[in-house]
């Protein structure tokens, strides 16, 4: 009867605890796109702010150089 029971449990903890992988695996992969896209983003703005200070820069120089 102990020799039953034990399996029952282990067949209903092997249950849960797949259950539980397969949720944090879920999770996972949410992050990984949810961080992929905050990369892309981050790039984005890094190239944003080179322009920007390429259009300053020479913008400066342009003045300097008709001011001369």
């Amino acid at each position: 009867m102990s020799n039953t029971k034990t399996k029952m449990f282990i067949k209903r903890e092997i249950v849960k605890l797949r259950k539980k992988l397969r949720i944090l695996k879920e999770e996972q992969k949410i992050f990984y796109e949810m961080a992929s896209r905050f990369t892309n983003k981050i790039s984005n703005h890094n190239n944003d702010i080179i322009v920007y200070e390429n259009r300053i820069t020479h913008l400066l120089n342009e003045d300097e150089y008709n001011l001369a």
